[in-house]
């Protein structure tokens, strides 16, 4: 009797155990962001974890390895809700070789209702290292001056190439030179030709209007008194 009590008990255990305690491990959704960076610089990677269970995910270890080492890194532990998710971002110096590798991720936890835990994956995802060929941490295809270092991108005429590699960054001599000039030059065409029109006219003074007041005429000579007496 004894020994079919234990018989039936362990049949229980096993029927309500998932196998090898990875009933979640086909429900877990993995993502890495970015997917792609400039060699040899320093990257924030992020892993983001979604349980796709109602149970509670206890997540005990999240082992990365990137193919361009040997070594393999533990990106922290999670605790996961019923359908919740996470991320865990940590620092990461790429490859200095440019190229496509291989990510793999191994997810290590234990879900409500489980006895064990157990091991997911591994995940798999590509990385891409570019080229970065001033090491300025940005790579060459977005960099706006790939030959010297410029970490900070400026560009002050926002012309597209970088102040430290462009022979006019305030783009007053430089993107801003032919508008200006332009205009200068139609300031002195326009003074040209008015000068040249009022050179042509000819200004017409009128006749000064007659005065409304005109002189009296002199008086005759004198003649003496009647009779031709003279004083």
């Amino acid at each position: 009797m004894l020994l079919g009590l234990v018989i039936v008990a362990s049949a229980f255990a096993l029927s309500v155990r998932p196998a090898q305690g990875l009933h979640w491990c086909n429900s877990l959704t993995l993502s890495i962001s970015p997917n792609s960076g400039a060699a040899a610089s320093v990257q924030s990677i992020s892993i983001t974890l979604r349980n796709g269970i109602t149970d509670s995910l206890d997540v005990r270890s999240i082992a990365v390895q990137f193919q361009w080492e040997s070594n393999t890194w533990d990106w922290g532990t999670m605790n996961l809700q019923g359908s919740a998710s996470d991320t865990n971002t940590f620092s990461k110096t790429l490859a200095s070789t440019p190229g496509d590798y291989v990510v793999s991720i191994t997810v290590r936890g234990q879900a409500v209702g489980d006895f064990v835990e157990g091991d997911c994956g591994p995940f798999t995802a590509t990385f891409t290292v570019l080229a970065d060929t001033d090491g300025d941490g940005v790579p060459n295809a977005s960099d706006n001056c790939p030959s010297v270092a410029n970490q900070d991108q400026r560009d002050a005429d926002a012309d597209g190439q970088g102040d430290v590699c462009d022979s006019s960054p305030s783009g007053a001599t430089g993107s801003l030179l032919l508008p200006i000039l332009l205009i200068v030059i139609l300031v002195v065409v326009v003074i040209v030709v008015l000068a040249v029109v009022m050179s042509r006219k000819k200004v017409q003074v009128p006749p000064p209007a007659p005065s409304p007041y005109q002189p009296l005429p002199p008086p005759p000579p004198y003649q003496g008194p009647p009779g031709g007496t003279q004083p």
